[in-house]
């Protein structure tokens, strides 16, 4: 890991650890090393990263990455990960096989006629240090991840496991405890990790399961590729679809072929 980036501020890129997580000593490598400690065919259950008490001007650094949509990119073996969402209003709550190729720190949720709604971005409040910058919005921190690692074994022709697929869960949790023993079920938003006072105290945890595949390693860049490019597309045609949709508008009169056409080369020459 090394960079944060946002669609939203293109022209602004950010170190990942220029942000108050858990930070590893030495560091000087071109990709980031981690905390987190993955050690082939260990299964992990709410290992506890670090934990830490936020202050009011931390909390407000935060909210200001969550409203900007920065989003986080981890490699594991110098794979990229591909991310498992989950539903928008509950983060423990899964989208089925939907994958991206990265994560953003957090979400926010905007109180509307007593209900609540996933904010994906907002650009109101001020650049102060208050602990809170919009007190009709509440922030809440991606805090536990579930790194689902996809291995391939074959003793007739090597010894041992190789990587082949990289998946991360990302949630929310106000963790709890019992015996000891730290809680990382998810349980929705009244019960995720929120960051909004000063003094905010976040436990940073993870989960590691480890999953035969049948993928080689030859082929093992093939998923990811696949869901780039089927993003890529996704990101075509809605891009074709609103400046369809703007055309229309501004003519009140339905695209002829032609129209569409030159639409069409248009938006993929772009």
């Amino acid at each position: 890991m090394k960079k944060i980036t946002s669609a939203k501020t293109q022209k602004r890129v950010l170190h990942y650890y220029s942000l108050p997580v858990c930070e590893p000593e030495n560091r000087h490598t071109r990709i980031e090393k981690s905390l987190y400690d993955l050690r082939m065919d260990v299964a992990e259950y709410c290992k506890v990263l670090c934990t830490k008490a936020y202050s009011a001007h931390e909390v407000n650094m935060f909210q200001e990455i969550i409203k900007d949509e920065y989003s986080v990119n981890w490699v594991l073996d110098m794979l990229p990960q591909l991310v498992q969402f989950h539903d928008e209003t509950g983060p423990g709550k899964a989208m089925g096989a939907a994958y991206k190729k990265s994560f953003p720190l957090g979400y926010g949720l905007q109180a509307s006629h007593g209900s609540s709604m996933k904010m994906k971005g907002d650009d109101s409040g001020d650049d102060s240090d208050s602990a809170n910058t919009d007190s009709s919005t509440m922030y809440y921190l991606y805090n536990h991840f579930k790194f689902k690692i996809h291995v391939h074994k074959n003793p007739s022709l090597f010894e041992g496991s190789r990587v082949v697929g990289f998946i991360v869960e990302p949630y929310s949790i106000k963790h709890t405890s019992s015996n000891g023993q730290l809680d990382c079920t998810p349980k929705g938003d009244d019960a995720s990790q929120s960051i909004m006072g000063n003094q905010e105290i976040v436990a940073w945890t993870y989960d590691v399961e480890w999953i035969e595949s049948d993928v080689t390693w030859a082929s093992r860049w093939d998923n990811f590729l696949s869901v780039t490019n089927e993003l890529k597309q996704q990101s075509t045609l809605t891009q074709k679809a609103t400046s369809e949709n703007q055309l229309v508008h501004e003519s009140n009169q339905p695209l002829d072929s032609a129209q569409l056409e030159q639409q069409d080369l248009r938006v993929l020459g772009t």
